[in-house]
């Protein structure tokens, strides 16, 4: 099916072949790729058409949105199944880097020196000498949906404070299990 897919879409096909010999994926090709993204997740014509985070979001909405008649509307959250959903354009821009990498290798198998060594901008990151996946570029979350640390929990442990609470450890070299709460005035 995905391969019948790939065969009808001849843009795609241009696409995944200027993989190889492109060092940069154009904005075009990066629209085409998420518009036949979508379409494997089983967008329609019309669907595959809008960006590919909106389509996620319709999709799951359709799924697992609260319905009006619900009891409790957090009830099918329960059972969630992400693998329904298409990555996100994050994620889907850093897998296609990664591939066009790759891709841009195989192209040049034939010559005498290939560029083997990834950079960030290719989907993956030196670190210690090892080479990590970027999974994504940029936040996982949304601000909004990032709790804000208040200032009381920020002042945890300072020194300044009236209790000093001992850890376990240090209430077992006194001869007790049980926690031990001073006052440290």
């Amino acid at each position: 099916m995905l391969f019948a897919k790939l065969e009808r879409n001849k843009d795609i096909q241009r696409v995944f072949a200027s993989l190889g010999s492109e060092k940069c994926v154009t904005a075009t090709n990066h629209k085409s790729l998420q518009a036949f993204t979508a379409s494997v997740y089983g967008a329609k014509q019309k669907e595959s058409a809008m960006p590919l985070n909106k389509y996620r979001h319709k999709i799951f909405q359709k799924a697992y949105g609260p319905k009006a008649t619900a009891k409790n509307p957090l009830e099918k959250l329960k059972a969630l199944d992400a693998s329904g959903l298409s990555p996100c354009e994050l994620e889907l821009s850093s897998h296609v880097s990664r591939s066009a990498f790759i891709a841009r290798m195989w192209a040049n198998a034939d010559q005498k020196e290939i560029d083997q060594h990834p950079t960030q901008h290719d989907g993956w990151e030196l670190d210690d000498g090892t080479y990590n996946i970027v999974w994504f570029e940029g936040q996982q979350l949304p601000d909004t949906l990032v709790p804000e640390v208040s200032d009381t929990a920020s002042n945890v442990g300072d020194p300044d404070d009236d209790l000093v609470v001992s850890s376990h450890d240090e209430a077992a070299d006194l001869g007790s299990d049980e926690e031990i709460i001073e006052d440290s005035e």
